[in-house]
């Protein structure tokens, strides 16, 4: 214990266990097997593009646990794949500024911004996303990816090849 009090955090390091710590164990948790049945469900109904099932699905999930992550981005997944890129805006923006997620997910929504933004052509939006993305990120495989799209949206050749391998060329993903 005492060679764990030396060690140094950064601060993005020390905010994202605070927050994820300091959320209910799976005890404190509302129906947690029938909420990860129901998640499952919709992950799978959206997988299979049922998405007036998996839109029901994640509502009742959201229903039992109001801040469950899945059902958040699956919420956004629906709205994306159906082509509502207004509402998958407005929903991921709304995530980027809720308390009930940890830095990482308000990062990886960022990101998600980020990758609407270069899908549409708006490079100078995309990359401001994508920064502040890295600002709260500390998963080293995740500030790699973001890196790559940061670094190579303005050009043409790689916008390309970053849109058909790390974001998806359409509403599909």
């Amino acid at each position: 214990l005492a060679a764990l009090k030396l060690r140094k955090l950064s601060d993005a390091a020390l905010a994202e266990a605070k927050s994820r710590y300091d959320r209910p164990s799976m005890f404190g948790r509302r129906c947690p097997h029938v909420v990860d049945q129901r998640l499952g469900e919709a992950s799978g109904q959206l997988g299979s593009g049922d998405l007036d099932s998996a839109v029901a699905s994640y509502a009742s999930v959201l229903q039992l646990d109001p801040g469950n992550v899945g059902a958040l981005f699956g919420q956004f997944s629906c709205h994306d794949q159906r082509g509502e890129s207004q509402q998958a805006e407005a929903h991921l923006t709304m995530l980027t500024t809720s308390p009930a997620l940890v830095t990482a997910n308000r990062a990886a929504a960022f990101e998600r911004l980020g990758d609407l933004a270069l899908r549409r052509g708006a490079i100078a939006v995309a990359t401001a996303h994508y920064q502040r993305a890295r600002a709260a990120m500390i998963n080293e495989d995740r500030l790699r990816t973001i890196d790559i799209k940061t670094h190579y949206a303005s050009d043409d050749v790689a916008r390309r090849a970053l849109l058909a391998l790390l974001v998806g060329v359409d509403h599909r993903g």
